[in-house]
Protein backbone atom coordinates (compact mmCIF):
# COMPACT_ATOMS: atom_id res chain seq x y z
CA UNK A 1 0.00 0.00 0.00
CA UNK A 2 2.78 2.48 -0.90
CA UNK A 3 1.67 5.96 -1.22
CA UNK A 4 -2.08 4.92 0.12
CA UNK A 5 -1.71 4.55 3.69
CA UNK A 6 -4.10 6.87 4.69
CA UNK A 7 -6.39 5.07 2.33
CA UNK A 8 -5.25 1.80 4.26
CA UNK A 9 -6.08 3.12 7.76
CA UNK A 10 -9.62 4.73 6.78
CA UNK A 11 -10.45 1.33 5.30
CA UNK A 12 -9.48 -1.14 7.67
CA UNK A 13 -10.97 1.52 10.37
CA UNK A 14 -14.37 1.77 9.68
CA UNK A 15 -14.51 -2.32 8.54
CA UNK A 16 -13.13 -2.77 12.11
CA UNK A 17 -15.45 -0.24 13.91
CA UNK A 18 -18.45 -1.83 11.73
CA UNK A 19 -17.90 -5.42 12.60
CA UNK A 20 -16.63 -4.43 16.34
CA UNK A 21 -18.97 -2.45 17.41
CA UNK A 22 -21.74 -4.96 15.87
CA UNK A 23 -20.44 -7.65 18.06
CA UNK A 24 -20.86 -5.59 21.03
CA UNK A 25 -23.99 -4.29 20.17
CA UNK A 26 -25.80 -7.67 20.04
CA UNK A 27 -23.67 -9.06 23.11
CA UNK A 28 -24.93 -5.74 25.11
CA UNK A 29 -28.91 -5.99 23.88
CA UNK A 30 -28.93 -9.73 24.58
CA UNK A 31 -27.61 -9.18 28.32
CA UNK A 32 -29.13 -5.99 28.77
CA UNK A 33 -32.63 -7.46 27.89
CA UNK A 34 -32.75 -11.26 27.72
CA UNK A 35 -30.77 -11.11 30.88
CA UNK A 36 -32.80 -8.96 32.97
CA UNK A 37 -35.92 -11.39 31.73
CA UNK A 38 -34.10 -14.42 32.50
CA UNK A 39 -33.17 -13.36 36.18
CA UNK A 40 -36.27 -11.37 36.38
CA UNK A 41 -34.78 -8.61 37.04
CA UNK A 42 -37.31 -6.79 35.41
CA UNK A 43 -40.24 -7.70 36.81
CA UNK A 44 -40.13 -5.06 39.50
CA UNK A 45 -40.40 -2.47 36.23
CA UNK A 46 -42.79 -4.12 34.14
CA UNK A 47 -45.07 -4.60 37.35
CA UNK A 48 -45.27 -0.60 37.65
CA UNK A 49 -48.44 0.29 35.05
CA UNK A 50 -45.80 0.98 32.35
CA UNK A 51 -46.45 -0.34 29.18
CA UNK A 52 -44.29 -3.08 27.59
CA UNK A 53 -43.30 -1.43 24.46
CA UNK A 54 -42.23 1.84 26.72
CA UNK A 55 -39.62 -0.87 27.75
CA UNK A 56 -38.42 -2.14 24.67
CA UNK A 57 -38.08 1.30 23.51
CA UNK A 58 -36.31 2.45 26.54
CA UNK A 59 -33.47 -0.08 25.81
CA UNK A 60 -33.15 0.47 22.00
CA UNK A 61 -32.47 4.17 22.57
CA UNK A 62 -30.32 3.70 26.00
CA UNK A 63 -28.14 0.81 24.25
CA UNK A 64 -28.14 2.94 20.37
CA UNK A 65 -26.31 5.68 22.58
CA UNK A 66 -24.06 3.99 23.98
CA UNK A 67 -22.65 2.50 20.98
CA UNK A 68 -22.88 6.07 19.01
CA UNK A 69 -20.66 7.25 22.19
CA UNK A 70 -18.74 3.98 21.23
CA UNK A 71 -18.00 4.48 17.44
CA UNK A 72 -17.54 8.12 18.09
CA UNK A 73 -14.11 7.37 20.29
CA UNK A 74 -13.60 4.42 17.69
CA UNK A 75 -14.09 6.69 14.54
CA UNK A 76 -12.63 9.81 15.98
CA UNK A 77 -9.86 7.58 16.85
CA UNK A 78 -9.48 6.22 12.77
CA UNK A 79 -9.88 9.82 11.47
CA UNK A 80 -6.68 11.14 14.17
CA UNK A 81 -4.55 8.70 12.90
CA UNK A 82 -5.19 9.49 9.01
CA UNK A 83 -4.56 13.11 10.27
CA UNK A 84 -1.51 12.05 11.93
CA UNK A 85 0.43 10.44 8.55
CA UNK A 86 -0.31 13.86 6.76
CA UNK A 87 -3.64 12.12 4.86
CA UNK A 88 -6.78 14.42 5.04
CA UNK A 89 -9.64 13.23 6.03
CA UNK A 90 -12.46 12.74 3.05
CA UNK A 91 -16.16 14.67 3.08
CA UNK A 92 -17.06 10.81 3.22
CA UNK A 93 -16.08 10.13 6.34
CA UNK A 94 -17.49 12.26 8.04
CA UNK A 95 -21.28 11.87 6.42
CA UNK A 96 -20.90 8.10 7.12
CA UNK A 97 -20.88 8.81 11.04
CA UNK A 98 -24.42 9.14 10.49
CA UNK A 99 -24.78 5.77 8.98
CA UNK A 100 -22.74 4.12 11.71
CA UNK A 101 -24.84 5.83 14.03
CA UNK A 102 -28.15 4.27 12.28
CA UNK A 103 -26.23 0.92 11.76
CA UNK A 104 -25.81 0.73 15.36
CA UNK A 105 -30.02 1.27 16.11
CA UNK A 106 -30.62 -1.07 13.54
CA UNK A 107 -28.79 -3.92 15.12
CA UNK A 108 -30.21 -3.18 18.27
CA UNK A 109 -33.35 -3.13 16.96
CA UNK A 110 -32.88 -6.44 15.56
CA UNK A 111 -30.88 -8.34 18.73
CA UNK A 112 -34.31 -7.28 20.44
CA UNK A 113 -36.63 -8.81 18.14
CA UNK A 114 -34.71 -12.25 18.66
CA UNK A 115 -34.28 -11.65 22.56
CA UNK A 116 -37.95 -11.95 22.62
CA UNK A 117 -38.40 -14.77 20.74
CA UNK A 118 -35.24 -17.04 22.62
CA UNK A 119 -32.62 -17.42 25.22
CA UNK A 120 -29.94 -15.22 25.23
CA UNK A 121 -27.61 -17.81 23.41
CA UNK A 122 -29.93 -18.11 20.65
CA UNK A 123 -30.61 -14.47 20.09
CA UNK A 124 -27.43 -13.67 19.86
CA UNK A 125 -26.69 -16.42 17.35
CA UNK A 126 -30.11 -15.57 15.20
CA UNK A 127 -29.16 -11.63 15.48
CA UNK A 128 -25.30 -12.35 14.22
CA UNK A 129 -26.75 -14.86 11.87
CA UNK A 130 -28.84 -12.04 10.06
CA UNK A 131 -26.37 -9.63 10.30
CA UNK A 132 -23.93 -11.12 8.60
CA UNK A 133 -26.20 -12.42 5.79
CA UNK A 134 -27.14 -8.37 5.52
CA UNK A 135 -23.60 -7.46 4.87
CA UNK A 136 -24.12 -10.16 2.47
CA UNK A 137 -27.49 -8.79 0.66
CA UNK A 138 -25.23 -7.27 -2.12
CA UNK A 139 -23.87 -10.08 -3.54
CA UNK A 140 -27.31 -12.15 -2.89
CA UNK A 141 -29.01 -9.97 -5.20
CA UNK A 142 -26.48 -10.28 -7.77
CA UNK A 143 -26.21 -13.68 -7.87
CA UNK A 144 -30.29 -13.84 -8.25
CA UNK A 145 -30.09 -11.45 -10.93
CA UNK A 146 -27.29 -13.72 -12.76
CA UNK A 147 -29.56 -16.77 -11.84
CA UNK A 148 -32.61 -15.13 -13.49
CA UNK A 149 -30.05 -14.50 -16.36
CA UNK A 150 -29.37 -18.40 -16.82
CA UNK A 151 -33.07 -19.44 -17.22
CA UNK A 152 -33.00 -20.28 -13.22
CA UNK A 153 -36.36 -17.93 -12.50
CA UNK A 154 -37.15 -20.12 -9.73
CA UNK A 155 -34.14 -20.04 -7.92
CA UNK A 156 -33.53 -15.88 -8.98
CA UNK A 157 -37.06 -15.16 -7.27
CA UNK A 158 -35.98 -17.21 -4.11
CA UNK A 159 -33.07 -15.33 -3.87
CA UNK A 160 -34.55 -11.94 -4.25
CA UNK A 161 -36.74 -12.81 -2.21
CA UNK A 162 -34.22 -13.40 0.50
CA UNK A 163 -32.58 -10.24 -0.17
CA UNK A 164 -35.71 -8.00 0.60
CA UNK A 165 -35.88 -9.91 4.03
CA UNK A 166 -32.12 -9.85 4.94
CA UNK A 167 -31.32 -6.35 6.22
CA UNK A 168 -29.54 -4.60 3.53
CA UNK A 169 -26.21 -3.08 6.14
CA UNK A 170 -24.02 -2.57 2.71
CA UNK A 171 -26.69 0.48 2.58
CA UNK A 172 -25.57 2.35 5.59
CA UNK A 173 -21.71 2.41 4.78
CA UNK A 174 -19.85 4.88 3.00
CA UNK A 175 -16.47 3.28 3.23
CA UNK A 176 -15.47 2.52 -0.25
CA UNK A 177 -16.42 6.37 -0.78
CA UNK A 178 -14.02 7.11 2.42
CA UNK A 179 -11.57 5.26 1.44
CA UNK A 180 -11.46 5.91 -2.26
CA UNK A 181 -11.99 9.84 -1.55
CA UNK A 182 -15.36 8.99 -4.07
CA UNK A 183 -18.17 11.90 -3.90
CA UNK A 184 -21.64 11.16 -1.86
CA UNK A 185 -24.41 9.44 -4.31
CA UNK A 186 -27.33 12.33 -4.31
CA UNK A 187 -29.82 11.39 -2.18
CA UNK A 188 -27.60 8.70 -0.80
CA UNK A 189 -27.91 10.00 3.06
CA UNK A 190 -32.02 10.20 3.04
CA UNK A 191 -32.77 6.95 1.21
CA UNK A 192 -29.96 5.05 4.11
CA UNK A 193 -31.80 6.99 6.26
CA UNK A 194 -35.47 5.84 5.48
CA UNK A 195 -34.06 2.25 4.79
CA UNK A 196 -32.74 1.72 8.76
CA UNK A 197 -35.47 3.50 10.28
CA UNK A 198 -38.16 1.40 8.42
CA UNK A 199 -36.46 -1.72 8.92
CA UNK A 200 -35.70 -0.94 12.38
CA UNK A 201 -39.34 0.24 13.38
CA UNK A 202 -40.84 -3.52 11.62
CA UNK A 203 -38.08 -5.17 13.76
CA UNK A 204 -38.91 -3.70 16.91
CA UNK A 205 -42.60 -3.42 15.74
CA UNK A 206 -41.90 -7.18 15.79
CA UNK A 207 -40.43 -7.04 19.47
CA UNK A 208 -43.12 -5.47 20.82
CA UNK A 209 -45.86 -7.89 19.13
CA UNK A 210 -43.83 -10.95 20.74
CA UNK A 211 -43.20 -9.55 23.87
CA UNK A 212 -47.05 -8.25 24.57
CA UNK A 213 -48.04 -12.04 24.69
CA UNK A 214 -45.22 -13.20 26.60
CA UNK A 215 -46.33 -13.88 30.08
CA UNK A 216 -43.13 -13.28 32.52
CA UNK A 217 -44.41 -14.65 36.24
Amino acid sequence: SLGHRGRLIMDVGLAATSAISTLIAIALTVVSVGGELRRKTAYTLLARPIPRWVYLLGKLIGITLTMQVLISLKLAATAGTVMLHGDTVPQAFWAGIWLSYLEMGLVVAISIFFTTLAVPVLAAAYSAGLILAGNLAGDIWALAQKSIERGQVEAGRMLEVIYYILPDIEELSLRHQAANNLDIPEGYLLSATLYALSYGGLALLGAVGVFSRKRLL
